[in-house]
């Protein structure tokens, strides 16, 4: 069992101590590579990636004799009340989830780009070509696992590749999470530089850790492994940021006008109002939820987020910017 329930095969594990202490163990040692070593792990970042992808290649490979006979699946609309379009509701719902961390993300990366074009293809092949590969490659062993096998039933990538590649597959499982080394220390460091700006008086070690210790509270109950509620919280809580960030852009006319003094009220404002948003068709919630599952609620959360930045900004309640600060515009 885990926190929202029954245990699915492929998808979540059940309880083992073992399981607890290497999450413990990975999660503390990757976030302090996070923080201390960064430039280090930057070095043979452009290397880790490659694991993965060749691991979702040969997966796309031993799965794609299936794919003719794949049926499809059909969505219980009597189950859920809609139409079969649900399940692409859905599927935008995860994604967001996702791509919303990712953009936001981006903007710490992009701090020591060239210029703006890098970060503009860095954008487009880091995230989203990235997140179409790997989208493309996983449906194709998903869709190929369930063609070659009927009985399977089994939708999530983990059991798909289970069933196609055998031992195999137990082999592939080890080297994504040797790929997942130099994410795990990017998304420490970045927790530890975004919380330690907002919140200075705090160093950007506590925070990282203080950050690392919430992931492996939900990586050892199994919570992250819920992957539909998961991202469906990562996007409230990450779409109306970047909601906020493209109401900015829009009314500074795409360039950064610096930092100002003190709080943004329609920042914080956009993303509270965003994130309730975001979290109203969400599991967790249990009874408490509003909306149904399929509900895309991190599009709306951007949305929401966008138009309440754009009023309070309009409205004036924006901090005034610090004067002796200058704006260095890319080449």
């Amino acid at each position: 069992m885990t926190l929202l329930g029954p245990l699915e095969p492929g998808e979540v594990h059940g309880f083992s101590i073992l399981f607890v202490i290497v999450a413990v163990v990975w999660g503390y040692l990757f976030a302090f590579f996070g923080a201390k070593g960064i430039k280090y792990v930057a070095r043979v970042a452009n290397i880790f990636p490659v694991v993965p992808i060749i691991m979702l290649i040969v997966g796309a490979i031993m799965a794609i004799k299936g794919l003719g006979k794949f049926g499809g699946v059909r969505v219980a609309s009597a189950k859920v009340g809609v139409p079969a379009i649900a399940g692409m509701l859905l599927a935008i719902q995860m994604v967001i989830g996702f791509g919303a961390t990712a953009l936001a993300a981006g903007a710490d990366f992009t701090q020591t780009n060239r210029n703006a074009s890098d970060v503009k293809i860095g954008g487009l092949v880091g995230i989203w070509g990235a997140s179409v590969f790997v989208a493309i490659l996983a449906l194709i062993t998903v869709a190929g696992a369930n063609g070659a096998n009927a009985k399977l039933s089994n939708f999530s990538y983990a059991g798909s590749l289970g069933d196609v590649g055998g031992f195999v597959a137990k082999i592939m499982l080890i080297l994504f999470a040797v790929g997942s080394m130099a994410p795990a220390c990017f998304c420490s460091f970045i927790i530890g530089n975004s919380l330690s700006t907002m919140v200075p008086s705090i160093s950007r070690m506590k925070w990282t850790m203080g950050g690392a210790t919430i992931g492996i509270i939900l990586g050892a109950t199994g919570v992250a492994g819920n992957l539909e509620s998961f991202f469906g919280l990562i996007g409230a809580s990450f779409g109306p940021v970047c909601g906020a960030m493209a109401a900015d852009y829009l009314l500074t006319h795409g360039k950064w006008a610096g930092p100002r003094k003190g709080i943004s009220v329609p920042g914080y404002a956009a993303w509270a109002i965003g994130f309730l948003v975001g979290i109203s068709n969400n599991a967790m919630l249990g009874k408490l939820a509003v909306l149904k599952s399929w509900h895309p609620a991190a599009l709306y959360s951007f949305v929401v987020a966008f138009i309440v930045y754009l009023i309070l900004a309009k409205a004036g309640l924006e901090p005034a910017k610090e004067e002796a600060y200058t704006v260095v515009e890319p080449e």
